[in-house]
C-alpha cells in the first residue's frame, strides 16, 4: 500500500510539473514612461509584453540592465530569452528574430530654446553637433547619416540622460529621442528651471515601429515563443485589451 501511495504521489507531482507555467526572462533598460524599474508594474510596455505571454501560460521575469547589455546578452543567447522594444534594421535581422510590431514611437530632435533649428532633410543638419545613444537606431535616413559621419560632430553616449546633459553644457546642438520618453526623463531627472530650457522640433524624424527580439542563437525556442506572443498580441489589438492597458497605465 505504501508503494502504491508513493507511486500516486510521484505521478501527481509529474502532472503538476507538466502543467506548470513556463518561465522566461526578458532583458531591458530604462525607457520611462514605457519601461521603468520604479514604474508601477514596470510600465505600460512591460505590462503589454507580460500579458501577451501570460495568455499563453508563460510567466515573464523582467531583468533591468543597461540597453547595451540587454542587446548584447540577448544576441549571444545569454542571461535571458529576449529583449524589447527595439526597431528593426537589416543589421539586427542577421542576429535576431522579430515579433510583430509591439508599439509605435515618435522620434524628434531635442534642442535648447536658444538654438534655432531649421530642417527638411537630415543633410540640412550636417553643420550641427549631434548627440546619440550608442546602439540605438533612429530610422534609415538618420542612421545612414550617422554611419557616414555626415555631421560636424557626433557624440556617442551610453544613456539618454548623458545626451541631455550635453545639451545643457552645449557640447551638442541636437539629440534625437522619442518625444514622450524625452519629456518624461527631463521632468523626472532635472530641476524645472533647467528642463524648461529644452524643446523639440515639431518635424518628426519618423514614427518607428518597435519589436520584441529573440536571439537566433536559440532559434527553435525563440521562434516558438514569438509565435505564441504574436498570436496573443494580435488578439489584444483586436479585442481592445491593448488599448485598455494603455489607458489605465501611469505614463
Amino acid at each position: 500500500m505504501k508503494k502504491i501511495i508513493k507511486l500516486i504521489c510521484f505521478v501527481l507531482l509529474l502532472c503538476q510539473s507538466s502543467f506548470a507555467a513556463e518561465r522566461i526572462t526578458l532583458l531591458v533598460g530604462e525607457w520611462p514612461p514605457f519601461i521603468g524599474k520604479k514604474l508601477k508594474n514596470h510600465g505600460f510596455g512591460s505590462q503589454i509584453i507580460k500579458r501577451a505571454f501570460e495568455k499563453k501560460d508563460i510567466k515573464v521575469k523582467i531583468r533591468f540592465t543597461t540597453w547595451e547589455n540587454a542587446f548584447d546578452w540577448t544576441k549571444k543567447g545569454k542571461k535571458g530569452d529576449g529583449t524589447f522594444f527595439w526597431s528593426k534594421t537589416k543589421e539586427r535581422e542577421k542576429d535576431f528574430l522579430f515579433s510583430i510590431p509591439t508599439m509605435v514611437e515618435r522620434n524628434v530632435f531635442f534642442h535648447l530654446k536658444t538654438k534655432r533649428i531649421r530642417w527638411k532633410r537630415v543633410r540640412d543638419l550636417r553643420y550641427k553637433k549631434l548627440g546619440v545613444v550608442k546602439g540605438f537606431s533612429y530610422g534609415p535616413e538618420l542612421d545612414l547619416a550617422i554611419r557616414k559621419e555626415q555631421f560636424k560632430t557626433i557624440v556617442f553616449e551610453k544613456t539618454t540622460l548623458q545626451n541631455f546633459n550635453n545639451l545643457f553644457l552645449k557640447k551638442i546642438d541636437l539629440f534625437p529621442h522619442e518625444v514622450s520618453v524625452g519629456y518624461h526623463e527631463l521632468q523626472k531627472s532635472f530641476p524645472k528651471y533647467k528642463y524648461r530650457k529644452v524643446v523639440h522640433h515639431e518635424k518628426d524624424i519618423g514614427k518607428d515601429y518597435t519589436y520584441l527580439l529573440m536571439s537566433k542563437k536559440k532559434k527553435k525556442k525563440g521562434t516558438r515563443l514569438l509565435n505564441l506572443f504574436n498570436q496573443s498580441l494580435a488578439e489584444m489589438f483586436i479585442d481592445g485589451e491593448y488599448e485598455e492597458i494603455f489607458n489605465r497605465t501611469e505614463k
